[in-house]
Protein backbone atom coordinates (compact mmCIF):
# COMPACT_ATOMS: atom_id res chain seq x y z
CA UNK A 1 0.00 0.00 0.00
CA UNK A 2 2.92 2.39 0.35
CA UNK A 3 3.97 2.15 -3.02
CA UNK A 4 0.18 3.11 -4.24
CA UNK A 5 -0.74 5.72 -1.44
CA UNK A 6 -1.64 8.54 -2.95
CA UNK A 7 -1.88 11.34 -0.32
CA UNK A 8 0.57 14.26 -0.17
CA UNK A 9 0.66 16.62 3.36
CA UNK A 10 -0.72 20.24 2.67
CA UNK A 11 1.21 22.85 3.86
CA UNK A 12 -1.14 25.76 5.70
CA UNK A 13 -2.01 28.97 3.92
CA UNK A 14 -2.05 32.33 6.11
CA UNK A 15 -5.67 32.31 7.86
CA UNK A 16 -7.18 32.85 11.42
CA UNK A 17 -5.35 31.23 14.20
CA UNK A 18 -8.66 29.82 15.52
CA UNK A 19 -9.04 27.77 12.68
CA UNK A 20 -5.87 26.17 12.78
CA UNK A 21 -6.60 22.91 10.32
CA UNK A 22 -8.68 25.35 8.22
CA UNK A 23 -6.21 26.95 6.33
CA UNK A 24 -5.07 23.70 4.33
CA UNK A 25 -6.37 20.33 3.26
CA UNK A 26 -5.95 17.66 5.76
CA UNK A 27 -4.66 15.42 3.19
CA UNK A 28 -5.10 15.56 -0.55
CA UNK A 29 -6.59 12.23 -1.01
CA UNK A 30 -7.12 10.58 -4.73
CA UNK A 31 -8.42 7.07 -3.48
CA UNK A 32 -11.29 6.95 -1.41
CA UNK A 33 -9.64 4.99 1.46
CA UNK A 34 -6.44 5.22 2.03
CA UNK A 35 -3.73 3.30 3.88
CA UNK A 36 -1.92 5.34 6.31
CA UNK A 37 2.16 4.20 5.92
CA UNK A 38 4.22 7.41 5.03
CA UNK A 39 6.73 7.59 2.99
CA UNK A 40 10.49 8.80 4.28
CA UNK A 41 13.50 10.19 3.08
CA UNK A 42 16.64 9.79 4.26
CA UNK A 43 16.39 12.66 6.35
CA UNK A 44 14.68 11.32 9.03
CA UNK A 45 16.19 10.70 12.03
CA UNK A 46 14.67 9.65 15.68
CA UNK A 47 11.16 9.64 13.50
CA UNK A 48 11.63 13.95 12.81
CA UNK A 49 13.02 15.03 9.08
CA UNK A 50 16.42 16.70 9.70
CA UNK A 51 15.00 19.77 7.35
CA UNK A 52 12.11 21.68 8.19
CA UNK A 53 9.01 20.07 9.17
CA UNK A 54 6.77 19.87 6.16
CA UNK A 55 3.19 18.80 7.62
CA UNK A 56 1.08 21.44 10.01
CA UNK A 57 2.59 24.30 11.88
CA UNK A 58 -0.38 24.85 13.81
CA UNK A 59 -3.56 22.80 15.05
CA UNK A 60 -6.37 22.56 17.56
CA UNK A 61 -6.02 20.79 21.04
CA UNK A 62 -8.18 19.63 23.91
CA UNK A 63 -8.36 23.25 25.19
CA UNK A 64 -6.96 25.64 22.46
CA UNK A 65 -4.31 25.23 19.57
CA UNK A 66 -0.41 24.33 19.48
CA UNK A 67 1.25 26.25 16.96
CA UNK A 68 5.17 26.59 16.30
CA UNK A 69 5.13 29.74 13.90
CA UNK A 70 6.77 32.04 16.84
CA UNK A 71 10.22 30.60 17.56
CA UNK A 72 13.11 30.85 15.91
CA UNK A 73 15.28 27.96 14.06
CA UNK A 74 13.87 25.17 12.26
CA UNK A 75 13.01 23.27 15.30
CA UNK A 76 9.18 22.54 14.46
CA UNK A 77 8.76 20.68 17.50
CA UNK A 78 8.42 23.68 19.91
CA UNK A 79 6.13 26.40 20.02
CA UNK A 80 3.31 28.06 21.86
CA UNK A 81 0.09 27.04 22.82
CA UNK A 82 -2.87 29.34 23.27
CA UNK A 83 -5.76 27.86 25.64
CA UNK A 84 -8.70 28.15 27.76
CA UNK A 85 -7.03 26.45 30.96
CA UNK A 86 -6.85 27.71 34.49
CA UNK A 87 -10.10 28.94 33.81
CA UNK A 88 -8.57 31.81 31.94
CA UNK A 89 -10.37 31.98 28.30
CA UNK A 90 -7.36 33.13 26.16
CA UNK A 91 -8.51 30.96 23.10
CA UNK A 92 -11.43 32.25 23.32
CA UNK A 93 -10.94 35.59 23.38
CA UNK A 94 -7.70 35.27 21.04
CA UNK A 95 -10.43 33.44 18.55
CA UNK A 96 -13.07 36.22 19.10
CA UNK A 97 -10.40 39.26 18.38
CA UNK A 98 -9.33 36.98 14.71
CA UNK A 99 -6.92 34.73 15.62
CA UNK A 100 -3.73 34.30 13.60
CA UNK A 101 -5.15 36.22 10.83
CA UNK A 102 -5.62 39.80 13.24
CA UNK A 103 -2.96 38.95 16.11
CA UNK A 104 -0.54 36.94 14.41
CA UNK A 105 0.78 33.16 16.45
CA UNK A 106 2.11 33.31 19.95
CA UNK A 107 5.34 34.45 21.11
CA UNK A 108 5.37 33.45 24.32
CA UNK A 109 3.60 31.31 27.68
CA UNK A 110 1.47 33.00 29.78
CA UNK A 111 3.05 35.08 32.81
CA UNK A 112 2.17 38.13 35.48
CA UNK A 113 2.96 41.54 33.98
CA UNK A 114 2.02 44.70 36.15
CA UNK A 115 -0.74 42.35 38.15
CA UNK A 116 -2.18 40.88 34.77
CA UNK A 117 -1.73 37.23 33.61
CA UNK A 118 -0.42 38.33 29.77
CA UNK A 119 0.44 36.46 26.61
CA UNK A 120 2.32 38.18 23.62
CA UNK A 121 1.49 37.27 20.04
CA UNK A 122 3.55 38.18 17.29
CA UNK A 123 0.92 41.39 16.85
CA UNK A 124 -0.40 42.14 20.22
CA UNK A 125 -0.33 41.49 23.93
CA UNK A 126 -3.07 40.26 25.72
CA UNK A 127 -4.21 40.48 28.99
CA UNK A 128 -6.67 38.73 31.12
CA UNK A 129 -8.91 40.92 32.96
CA UNK A 130 -10.67 38.67 35.78
CA UNK A 131 -13.03 41.80 36.34
CA UNK A 132 -14.67 41.04 32.88
CA UNK A 133 -14.10 36.91 33.05
CA UNK A 134 -12.11 37.95 29.53
CA UNK A 135 -8.81 38.88 27.63
CA UNK A 136 -8.50 42.43 25.70
CA UNK A 137 -5.41 43.78 24.40
CA UNK A 138 -2.64 45.34 26.29
CA UNK A 139 -1.68 49.45 24.89
CA UNK A 140 1.74 47.70 24.45
CA UNK A 141 2.92 50.93 22.94
CA UNK A 142 1.98 52.78 26.02
CA UNK A 143 3.56 50.34 28.38
CA UNK A 144 6.68 50.76 26.23
CA UNK A 145 6.58 54.33 27.18
CA UNK A 146 6.26 53.90 30.47
CA UNK A 147 9.26 51.67 30.32
CA UNK A 148 11.05 54.32 29.07
CA UNK A 149 11.51 52.30 25.27
CA UNK A 150 10.49 55.90 23.30
CA UNK A 151 13.96 56.74 22.07
CA UNK A 152 14.86 53.10 21.60
CA UNK A 153 11.25 52.91 19.70
CA UNK A 154 12.18 56.19 17.52
CA UNK A 155 15.94 55.32 16.91
CA UNK A 156 15.53 51.10 15.98
CA UNK A 157 12.07 51.33 14.50
CA UNK A 158 11.24 54.77 13.11
CA UNK A 159 8.10 55.04 15.96
CA UNK A 160 7.91 58.72 17.19
CA UNK A 161 7.50 59.71 20.88
CA UNK A 162 3.31 59.97 22.07
CA UNK A 163 2.54 63.47 21.47
CA UNK A 164 0.77 65.41 25.34
CA UNK A 165 -1.03 68.63 24.59
CA UNK A 166 -2.38 70.19 27.87
CA UNK A 167 -5.88 70.72 26.39
CA UNK A 168 -5.95 66.68 26.27
CA UNK A 169 -6.41 66.72 30.11
CA UNK A 170 -9.97 66.76 31.11
CA UNK A 171 -11.15 65.63 27.46
CA UNK A 172 -13.93 62.76 27.02
CA UNK A 173 -12.60 59.91 25.41
CA UNK A 174 -14.85 60.73 22.42
CA UNK A 175 -13.64 64.40 22.42
CA UNK A 176 -10.12 62.73 22.33
CA UNK A 177 -10.99 60.63 19.90
CA UNK A 178 -12.49 63.07 17.44
CA UNK A 179 -9.27 65.60 17.72
CA UNK A 180 -7.08 62.93 17.10
CA UNK A 181 -8.41 61.46 14.05
CA UNK A 182 -7.82 64.72 12.43
CA UNK A 183 -4.07 64.04 12.65
CA UNK A 184 -5.30 61.78 9.51
CA UNK A 185 -6.20 64.36 7.62
CA UNK A 186 -4.59 64.04 4.38
CA UNK A 187 -3.74 60.45 4.98
CA UNK A 188 -6.47 58.81 3.54
CA UNK A 189 -4.46 55.35 2.97
CA UNK A 190 -3.66 55.46 6.86
CA UNK A 191 -7.29 56.80 8.02
CA UNK A 192 -8.63 53.82 5.79
CA UNK A 193 -6.29 51.56 7.73
CA UNK A 194 -7.03 52.64 11.16
CA UNK A 195 -10.82 53.12 10.75
CA UNK A 196 -10.93 49.53 8.93
CA UNK A 197 -11.73 47.65 12.17
CA UNK A 198 -15.51 47.35 13.52
CA UNK A 199 -14.37 49.24 16.79
CA UNK A 200 -11.21 51.16 15.99
CA UNK A 201 -10.78 52.23 19.79
CA UNK A 202 -11.17 48.24 20.94
CA UNK A 203 -8.69 47.19 17.93
CA UNK A 204 -6.00 49.89 18.21
CA UNK A 205 -6.46 52.59 20.98
CA UNK A 206 -6.75 56.48 20.52
CA UNK A 207 -4.02 57.77 18.16
CA UNK A 208 -1.11 58.92 19.75
CA UNK A 209 1.43 61.35 17.84
CA UNK A 210 0.40 62.64 14.41
CA UNK A 211 1.28 61.22 11.36
CA UNK A 212 5.53 61.42 11.54
CA UNK A 213 7.60 60.69 8.05
CA UNK A 214 10.38 58.50 9.09
CA UNK A 215 12.26 58.85 5.58
CA UNK A 216 10.72 55.29 4.40
CA UNK A 217 7.14 55.10 5.27
CA UNK A 218 4.27 57.26 7.26
CA UNK A 219 4.27 56.08 10.47
CA UNK A 220 0.81 56.32 13.04
CA UNK A 221 1.45 55.35 16.26
CA UNK A 222 -1.99 54.26 18.49
CA UNK A 223 -1.73 52.65 21.84
CA UNK A 224 -2.30 48.94 20.60
CA UNK A 225 -0.91 49.16 17.45
CA UNK A 226 1.62 50.99 14.66
CA UNK A 227 0.46 51.22 11.29
CA UNK A 228 3.18 52.29 8.12
CA UNK A 229 2.30 53.17 4.83
CA UNK A 230 5.40 52.46 2.68
CA UNK A 231 6.87 55.05 0.40
CA UNK A 232 9.60 52.86 -0.90
CA UNK A 233 8.97 48.52 -2.13
CA UNK A 234 10.64 46.19 -0.07
CA UNK A 235 10.73 42.71 -0.06
CA UNK A 236 7.39 42.34 2.26
CA UNK A 237 5.37 45.41 1.07
CA UNK A 238 5.11 48.05 -2.11
CA UNK A 239 5.21 51.64 -2.09
CA UNK A 240 1.93 53.07 -0.55
CA UNK A 241 1.06 49.82 0.70
CA UNK A 242 -0.53 49.95 4.86
CA UNK A 243 1.37 47.38 7.23
CA UNK A 244 0.66 47.03 11.09
CA UNK A 245 4.44 46.80 13.28
CA UNK A 246 3.82 43.54 14.81
CA UNK A 247 3.79 45.07 18.31
CA UNK A 248 4.02 41.98 20.59
CA UNK A 249 7.98 41.28 18.74
CA UNK A 250 8.80 45.07 19.24
CA UNK A 251 7.72 44.44 23.22
CA UNK A 252 9.75 41.19 23.00
CA UNK A 253 12.50 42.77 21.75
CA UNK A 254 12.34 45.97 23.56
CA UNK A 255 12.81 43.49 26.74
CA UNK A 256 9.89 44.73 28.66
CA UNK A 257 8.66 41.53 30.02
CA UNK A 258 10.84 38.47 31.60
CA UNK A 259 12.70 36.55 29.29
CA UNK A 260 11.89 32.89 30.56
CA UNK A 261 8.52 34.15 29.13
CA UNK A 262 9.56 33.15 25.59
CA UNK A 263 10.68 29.26 26.48
CA UNK A 264 8.74 27.55 24.02
CA UNK A 265 6.95 24.55 24.68
CA UNK A 266 6.95 20.85 23.65
CA UNK A 267 4.17 19.46 21.27
CA UNK A 268 4.01 16.75 22.44
CA UNK A 269 2.22 17.97 25.70
CA UNK A 270 -0.55 18.74 23.16
CA UNK A 271 -3.24 16.32 22.68
CA UNK A 272 -4.53 17.03 18.54
CA UNK A 273 -8.51 17.11 18.20
CA UNK A 274 -10.56 16.49 15.35
CA UNK A 275 -11.32 19.46 12.81
CA UNK A 276 -13.97 21.79 13.70
CA UNK A 277 -13.40 20.20 17.69
CA UNK A 278 -16.47 21.49 20.03
CA UNK A 279 -15.77 23.02 23.57
CA UNK A 280 -13.17 22.71 25.39
CA UNK A 281 -12.24 20.07 27.74
CA UNK A 282 -11.74 20.09 31.15
CA UNK A 283 -8.42 20.74 32.78
CA UNK A 284 -9.33 17.13 34.38
CA UNK A 285 -9.64 15.62 30.98
CA UNK A 286 -6.59 17.22 29.44
CA UNK A 287 -4.46 15.92 32.28
CA UNK A 288 -6.19 12.51 32.07
CA UNK A 289 -5.27 12.25 28.38
CA UNK A 290 -1.66 13.69 28.51
CA UNK A 291 -1.32 11.10 31.36
CA UNK A 292 -2.48 8.16 29.26
CA UNK A 293 0.01 9.18 26.53
CA UNK A 294 2.81 9.52 28.97
CA UNK A 295 1.33 5.68 30.01
CA UNK A 296 1.49 4.63 26.42
CA UNK A 297 4.35 6.28 24.69
CA UNK A 298 7.09 4.09 25.82
CA UNK A 299 5.36 1.05 24.03
CA UNK A 300 5.35 2.62 20.92
CA UNK A 301 7.95 1.87 18.18
CA UNK A 302 8.66 3.77 14.64
CA UNK A 303 9.01 0.87 12.46
CA UNK A 304 11.21 2.20 9.31
CA UNK A 305 13.39 1.44 7.05
CA UNK A 306 14.92 4.98 7.02
CA UNK A 307 14.51 5.20 3.05
CA UNK A 308 10.79 3.75 2.15
CA UNK A 309 8.80 4.49 4.54
CA UNK A 310 7.49 4.85 8.00
CA UNK A 311 4.72 3.35 10.39
CA UNK A 312 4.06 2.70 13.44
CA UNK A 313 4.05 -0.47 15.95
CA UNK A 314 3.22 -0.98 19.38
CA UNK A 315 3.92 -3.50 21.77
CA UNK A 316 1.55 -6.20 22.94
CA UNK A 317 4.67 -8.54 24.24
CA UNK A 318 8.40 -9.38 25.10
CA UNK A 319 8.80 -13.13 25.00
CA UNK A 320 11.83 -15.24 25.35
CA UNK A 321 13.94 -13.97 22.28
CA UNK A 322 12.77 -9.77 22.44
CA UNK A 323 9.87 -7.52 22.22
CA UNK A 324 6.91 -8.79 20.07
CA UNK A 325 5.46 -5.23 18.35
CA UNK A 326 2.32 -5.34 16.23
CA UNK A 327 1.64 -3.36 13.42
CA UNK A 328 0.10 -3.10 10.09
CA UNK A 329 1.07 -5.44 7.29
CA UNK A 330 1.12 -2.62 5.04
CA UNK A 331 3.81 -1.03 6.85
CA UNK A 332 6.30 -4.02 5.84
CA UNK A 333 5.05 -4.91 2.98
CA UNK A 334 7.05 -2.07 0.65
CA UNK A 335 9.74 -1.37 2.56
CA UNK A 336 13.23 -3.19 2.55
CA UNK A 337 13.04 -5.55 5.16
CA UNK A 338 16.87 -6.07 5.64
CA UNK A 339 17.04 -2.49 6.83
CA UNK A 340 14.13 -2.67 9.39
CA UNK A 341 14.49 -1.20 12.52
CA UNK A 342 12.61 -0.31 15.36
CA UNK A 343 13.02 3.10 16.82
CA UNK A 344 12.26 3.38 20.85
CA UNK A 345 10.50 6.42 22.42
CA UNK A 346 14.03 6.29 24.62
CA UNK A 347 16.04 7.47 21.07
CA UNK A 348 17.37 3.60 20.73
CA UNK A 349 17.23 1.97 17.54
CA UNK A 350 16.82 -1.89 17.21
CA UNK A 351 16.70 -4.01 14.31
CA UNK A 352 13.49 -5.51 13.67
CA UNK A 353 12.67 -9.17 11.86
CA UNK A 354 9.11 -9.52 10.57
CA UNK A 355 7.89 -12.53 12.23
CA UNK A 356 4.92 -13.20 9.67
CA UNK A 357 2.41 -10.88 7.69
CA UNK A 358 -1.28 -11.34 6.74
CA UNK A 359 -2.40 -9.20 3.76
CA UNK A 360 -6.12 -10.17 4.26
CA UNK A 361 -6.12 -8.81 7.96
CA UNK A 362 -3.53 -5.92 7.30
CA UNK A 363 -1.26 -7.38 10.42
CA UNK A 364 1.99 -7.75 10.97
CA UNK A 365 4.01 -8.67 13.61
CA UNK A 366 7.71 -7.77 14.06
CA UNK A 367 10.31 -8.99 16.62
CA UNK A 368 12.97 -6.81 18.27
CA UNK A 369 15.41 -9.85 19.30
CA UNK A 370 17.09 -9.33 22.67
CA UNK A 371 14.89 -6.15 23.07
CA UNK A 372 13.25 -7.17 26.70
CA UNK A 373 13.19 -3.75 28.88
CA UNK A 374 10.07 -2.15 26.59
CA UNK A 375 6.84 -1.99 28.67
CA UNK A 376 3.82 -4.09 27.03
CA UNK A 377 0.39 -2.21 26.76
CA UNK A 378 -2.95 -4.07 28.56
CA UNK A 379 -5.63 -4.95 25.54
CA UNK A 380 -8.59 -3.87 26.68
CA UNK A 381 -12.11 -4.37 26.44
CA UNK A 382 -14.33 -3.30 22.98
CA UNK A 383 -15.08 -0.27 22.79
CA UNK A 384 -18.56 1.19 22.52
CA UNK A 385 -19.85 4.16 19.73
CA UNK A 386 -19.07 7.42 21.75
CA UNK A 387 -16.49 6.48 23.37
CA UNK A 388 -13.35 8.73 23.34
CA UNK A 389 -10.48 7.39 22.06
CA UNK A 390 -6.59 8.05 21.63
CA UNK A 391 -4.50 7.32 18.45
CA UNK A 392 -0.58 7.61 19.14
CA UNK A 393 1.70 7.25 16.07
CA UNK A 394 4.25 8.53 13.57
CA UNK A 395 1.60 10.77 11.63
CA UNK A 396 2.73 13.11 9.36
CA UNK A 397 0.95 16.10 9.95
CA UNK A 398 2.07 16.52 13.33
CA UNK A 399 5.84 17.43 14.55
CA UNK A 400 6.17 15.80 17.33
CA UNK A 401 6.29 11.80 16.98
CA UNK A 402 4.78 9.99 18.15
CA UNK A 403 2.09 12.41 18.52
CA UNK A 404 -1.13 12.11 20.84
CA UNK A 405 -4.32 12.39 19.05
CA UNK A 406 -8.34 12.62 20.54
CA UNK A 407 -11.55 11.59 18.90
CA UNK A 408 -15.04 9.72 19.18
CA UNK A 409 -15.76 6.51 18.76
CA UNK A 410 -18.57 6.54 15.83
CA UNK A 411 -19.63 2.75 14.83
CA UNK A 412 -17.81 -0.95 15.17
CA UNK A 413 -18.67 -1.52 11.57
CA UNK A 414 -16.52 -0.27 9.43
CA UNK A 415 -15.72 -1.63 6.24
CA UNK A 416 -13.28 -0.35 4.02
CA UNK A 417 -10.91 -1.39 0.75
CA UNK A 418 -7.62 0.38 0.06
CA UNK A 419 -6.79 0.16 -3.71
CA UNK A 420 -5.81 -3.36 -5.15
CA UNK A 421 -5.76 -4.44 -1.44
CA UNK A 422 -8.28 -6.70 -0.24
CA UNK A 423 -11.46 -5.60 1.70
CA UNK A 424 -11.37 -4.94 5.82
CA UNK A 425 -14.28 -5.37 7.71
CA UNK A 426 -15.77 -5.41 11.17
CA UNK A 427 -13.71 -1.81 11.92
CA UNK A 428 -13.69 0.76 14.48
CA UNK A 429 -14.80 3.55 13.16
CA UNK A 430 -14.20 7.26 14.67
CA UNK A 431 -12.71 10.25 13.99
CA UNK A 432 -9.37 10.91 15.22
CA UNK A 433 -7.17 12.96 13.18
CA UNK A 434 -4.98 10.12 11.89
CA UNK A 435 -2.67 11.04 9.19
CA UNK A 436 0.42 9.07 6.74
CA UNK A 437 2.68 6.97 8.81
CA UNK A 438 0.23 6.26 12.36
CA UNK A 439 -0.58 3.17 10.84
CA UNK A 440 -0.34 0.11 12.88
CA UNK A 441 -0.25 2.74 15.76
CA UNK A 442 -3.22 1.90 18.85
CA UNK A 443 -6.16 3.13 19.43
CA UNK A 444 -6.11 3.49 23.38
CA UNK A 445 -8.63 4.50 26.06
CA UNK A 446 -8.22 7.17 28.45
CA UNK A 447 -6.87 4.21 31.47
CA UNK A 448 -3.96 3.49 28.21
CA UNK A 449 -5.33 0.08 27.04
CA UNK A 450 -5.53 -0.64 23.67
CA UNK A 451 -8.67 -1.25 22.13
CA UNK A 452 -7.59 -1.13 18.07
CA UNK A 453 -4.57 -0.82 15.52
CA UNK A 454 -5.14 2.07 13.43
CA UNK A 455 -5.01 1.29 9.76
CA UNK A 456 -6.74 3.76 7.89
CA UNK A 457 -8.55 7.01 7.16
CA UNK A 458 -11.41 8.28 4.40
CA UNK A 459 -11.40 11.43 3.32
CA UNK A 460 -14.89 12.71 1.83
CA UNK A 461 -14.61 16.74 1.21
CA UNK A 462 -12.88 19.73 1.94
CA UNK A 463 -11.39 20.58 5.12
CA UNK A 464 -13.74 23.29 7.15
CA UNK A 465 -16.03 23.58 4.05
CA UNK A 466 -17.62 20.79 4.80
CA UNK A 467 -15.09 17.69 5.12
CA UNK A 468 -15.42 14.55 6.81
CA UNK A 469 -12.67 12.48 7.88
CA UNK A 470 -12.96 8.97 9.25
CA UNK A 471 -10.49 7.33 11.02
CA UNK A 472 -10.41 2.87 11.01
CA UNK A 473 -8.86 1.04 13.20
CA UNK A 474 -9.00 -2.98 13.43
CA UNK A 475 -10.44 -4.09 16.75
CA UNK A 476 -7.58 -5.26 19.52
CA UNK A 477 -9.37 -8.87 19.57
CA UNK A 478 -9.54 -9.25 16.05
CA UNK A 479 -5.69 -8.10 15.54
CA UNK A 480 -4.39 -10.10 18.39
CA UNK A 481 -6.24 -13.63 16.98
CA UNK A 482 -4.12 -12.58 13.67
CA UNK A 483 -1.04 -11.44 15.76
CA UNK A 484 -0.60 -14.77 17.98
CA UNK A 485 -0.83 -17.34 14.79
CA UNK A 486 1.72 -15.12 13.05
CA UNK A 487 3.57 -15.13 15.84
CA UNK A 488 3.32 -19.10 16.32
CA UNK A 489 3.45 -20.06 12.26
CA UNK A 490 4.70 -17.26 10.61
CA UNK A 491 1.51 -16.90 8.35
CA UNK A 492 -2.00 -17.52 7.68
CA UNK A 493 -3.67 -20.25 5.60
CA UNK A 494 -5.15 -18.32 2.67
CA UNK A 495 -6.04 -19.69 -0.74
CA UNK A 496 -4.84 -18.84 -4.24
CA UNK A 497 -5.89 -18.65 -7.69
CA UNK A 498 -2.04 -19.36 -9.03
CA UNK A 499 -2.10 -15.97 -11.02
CA UNK A 500 -0.04 -13.09 -10.89
CA UNK A 501 -2.57 -9.94 -11.79
CA UNK A 502 -2.52 -6.60 -12.53
CA UNK A 503 -4.98 -3.95 -13.43
CA UNK A 504 -5.99 -4.00 -16.96
CA UNK A 505 -6.10 -0.64 -18.85
CA UNK A 506 -7.19 0.42 -21.88
CA UNK A 507 -3.80 0.85 -23.34
CA UNK A 508 -2.52 -2.33 -22.80
CA UNK A 509 -5.61 -4.14 -23.64
CA UNK A 510 -5.33 -2.68 -26.84
CA UNK A 511 -1.62 -3.53 -27.35
CA UNK A 512 -2.70 -6.95 -26.41
CA UNK A 513 -5.29 -7.75 -28.64
CA UNK A 514 -7.89 -7.64 -25.99
CA UNK A 515 -11.57 -6.43 -27.08
CA UNK A 516 -11.96 -5.14 -22.96
CA UNK A 517 -11.27 -2.01 -21.19
CA UNK A 518 -10.85 -3.51 -17.91
CA UNK A 519 -10.30 -6.26 -15.53
CA UNK A 520 -7.88 -8.16 -13.84
CA UNK A 521 -4.73 -9.29 -16.32
CA UNK A 522 -2.89 -11.91 -15.78
CA UNK A 523 0.60 -11.49 -15.98
CA UNK A 524 2.25 -14.08 -14.77
CA UNK A 525 0.91 -18.19 -14.30
CA UNK A 526 3.15 -20.19 -12.73
CA UNK A 527 3.18 -23.17 -14.01
CA UNK A 528 1.24 -26.20 -12.34
CA UNK A 529 -0.61 -23.81 -10.31
CA UNK A 530 -4.64 -23.99 -9.95
CA UNK A 531 -5.20 -21.21 -12.87
CA UNK A 532 -2.40 -23.06 -14.78
CA UNK A 533 -4.01 -26.31 -14.46
CA UNK A 534 -7.81 -24.77 -15.27
CA UNK A 535 -5.58 -23.46 -18.70
CA UNK A 536 -5.04 -20.14 -17.99
CA UNK A 537 -2.09 -18.77 -19.29
CA UNK A 538 -0.10 -15.03 -19.00
CA UNK A 539 -2.41 -12.42 -21.48
CA UNK A 540 -5.69 -13.37 -20.64
CA UNK A 541 -8.09 -11.01 -18.84
CA UNK A 542 -10.07 -12.08 -15.63
CA UNK A 543 -13.14 -10.70 -16.34
CA UNK A 544 -15.45 -12.90 -13.96
CA UNK A 545 -15.34 -14.84 -10.51
CA UNK A 546 -17.94 -16.93 -9.34
CA UNK A 547 -20.39 -15.44 -11.71
CA UNK A 548 -19.79 -12.17 -10.45
CA UNK A 549 -18.05 -9.09 -12.70
CA UNK A 550 -14.28 -8.50 -12.43
CA UNK A 551 -13.43 -4.80 -13.48
CA UNK A 552 -10.20 -4.70 -11.42
CA UNK A 553 -7.38 -6.34 -8.93
CA UNK A 554 -9.54 -4.83 -6.12
CA UNK A 555 -12.89 -6.44 -7.43
CA UNK A 556 -11.12 -9.62 -7.91
CA UNK A 557 -9.49 -9.59 -4.29
CA UNK A 558 -12.88 -8.86 -2.64
CA UNK A 559 -14.43 -12.04 -3.93
CA UNK A 560 -11.05 -13.70 -3.00
CA UNK A 561 -11.68 -13.28 0.76
CA UNK A 562 -14.96 -15.40 0.69
CA UNK A 563 -13.30 -18.57 -0.24
CA UNK A 564 -11.20 -21.02 1.12
CA UNK A 565 -8.66 -24.15 0.28
CA UNK A 566 -10.24 -26.20 -1.68
CA UNK A 567 -13.10 -23.97 -3.01
CA UNK A 568 -13.84 -24.48 -6.41
CA UNK A 569 -15.12 -21.46 -8.40
CA UNK A 570 -15.67 -20.37 -12.27
CA UNK A 571 -13.46 -17.84 -13.98
CA UNK A 572 -13.98 -15.99 -17.14
CA UNK A 573 -11.38 -15.01 -18.77
CA UNK A 574 -10.96 -13.08 -22.48
CA UNK A 575 -8.24 -14.22 -24.70
CA UNK A 576 -6.22 -12.68 -27.32
CA UNK A 577 -8.48 -12.05 -30.03
CA UNK A 578 -11.70 -11.61 -28.18
CA UNK A 579 -12.71 -15.56 -26.79
CA UNK A 580 -14.30 -15.59 -24.20
CA UNK A 581 -13.85 -19.06 -21.84
CA UNK A 582 -15.42 -19.54 -18.32
CA UNK A 583 -13.22 -22.18 -16.58
CA UNK A 584 -12.87 -24.27 -13.01
CA UNK A 585 -10.40 -22.93 -10.91
CA UNK A 586 -9.87 -25.22 -7.49
CA UNK A 587 -8.16 -22.70 -5.54
CA UNK A 588 -5.01 -23.94 -3.75
CA UNK A 589 -2.69 -23.03 -0.54
CA UNK A 590 -1.16 -19.84 -1.22
CA UNK A 591 2.74 -20.07 -1.25
CA UNK A 592 4.77 -17.76 1.22
CA UNK A 593 3.31 -14.84 3.15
Amino acid sequence: MIGAMATRAMRRTPGDGPSCAARRAVVAILLAFVAIAATVGPSFAQGVPATRFDGWEDWETLNGAFFTQGVAGDDPTQGFAVTDEGGKAFWRDYTALGGRRSLGAPISRRFEADGFVVQVMQRAVMQWHPEIGGAVLANVFDDLSAAGRNEWLRTTRGIPPPLELPEDEGATAQDLWQRRLRWLDGYPALRAAYLNDADPLEASGLPMAPVFDNGQALVLRTQRRVFMQWKVTARFVRAGQVSLVNGGEVARQAGIYPEEAFAPDDAARHVAVPLRHGPSATEATVDAWRAAFDRVRPSIVEVTDGKSGRGTGVVLGVDALGAIIVTNNHVVEAVDRGRLVGRLADGREAPAVVVGRDDWTDIAVVRLPGVFDVPALTRGAPVAPGVTVMAVGFGALFPSMPSAKVGTVRGLGGAIQTLRDYPLSGLIEHDVLLSPGDSGGPLVTMEGEVVGIDCAIKVTRVPRRGQEMTGYSIPIGQAWGIASQLQQAGRLDRPALGVEIIDLDPFTAISLGLPVANGALARGVPEGGPAAIAGIVPGMAIVGFDRKAVASVTDLRRLMVTKVIGDVVQVTVVMRGGARQTVAVTLAERSGT
